[in-house]
């Protein structure tokens, strides 16, 4: 049992973090950045920055912000979790003009989560490479767990503040996310919910004015730990980002 669990384990990590399969699923995101900034700009800087940027802002710093949790427990000196986390929207709002419409959209994150020598603390480290047309995520923050959840059946409930960025030749994205978070834990089967909430600004680098747009969102996700095999897990989750339904998946492994 464990062997089968330790190779669907590994499957699913390469399977949905490599390079390959993230540009196979998410394609060049921002490929349509120039074409759609160009034939908008003779309406005015205003246009492009409410009518282009600031909806495209709204809608990928929900994925910015998502996959960022999973359990409200903070991982405890010398812990740590290393896992990769799939945040998904399914489709983008209805005013976004770079994002294809009617179409699941996501981003993939590499995290680790470190315990420091403060109790209660966590350092947060993250990325993803998206190869030359996707571009490069980065990210970190802290964690700060006010109730620990360590017994059996009592909750734990944490804060994480972080700054996630991306850069690309076509754009700059800079992400602001708090989060707040409450799980339960149990041996096997550990449920977490979360409220995140976002700001984020999108710097277009196609005009020489370098236009840029900020918008707030939500998210609210609820979901599951699986822990069948000791130190490794598989969490799926389900929610809504800014009123748009979405999910969540992760894989990892912590000590």
């Amino acid at each position: 049992m464990k062997k089968k669990f330790l190779t669907v384990f590994l499957v699913l990590f390469v399977g949905l973090f490599s390079t390959e399969v993230a540009y196979a699923q998410f394609g060049d995101l921002w490929g349509e950045v120039e074409i759609i900034i160009n034939q908008e700009k003779a309406k005015g800087n205003e246009i492009v920055k409410n009518e282009i940027l600031k909806p495209l802002a709204k809608d990928v710093g929900s994925i910015f912000g998502g996959g960022s949790f999973h359990t409200g427990k903070s991982c405890g000196f010398p812990g740590f979790d290393i896992g990769g986390h799939l945040p998904m929207i399914s489709k983008p709002s209805k005013d976004n003009k770079i994002l294809p419409a009617e179409k699941m959209y996501g981003l993939p994150w590499v995290q680790a989560e470190i315990g420091l020598p403060m109790p209660s603390w966590d350092l947060i480290l993250r990325g993803f490479y998206l190869g030359e047309i996707g571009g490069t995520l980065l990210g970190m923050g802290i964690r700060y767990s006010l109730l620990s959840g360590i017994i059996p059946l009592t909750p734990a409930f944490s804060f994480s503040v972080l700054a996630n960025q991306l850069k690309h030749e076509k754009l700059n994205i800079y992400n602001f996310t708090l989060n707040t978070v409450v799980s339960v834990g149990l041996p096997v089967f550990a449920p977490y919910l979360g409220l995140g909430i976002d700001s984020t600004t999108v710097q277009e680098k196609v005009l020489a004015e370098r236009l840029e747009a900020t918008a707030s969102g939500w998210r609210l996700v609820g979901g599951v730990n699986l822990k069948l095999v000791p130190t490794t897990y598989f969490h799926i989750g389900a929610g809504f980002y800014n009123g748009i339904f979405g999910g969540e998946l992760g894989v990892g492994i912590n000590f």
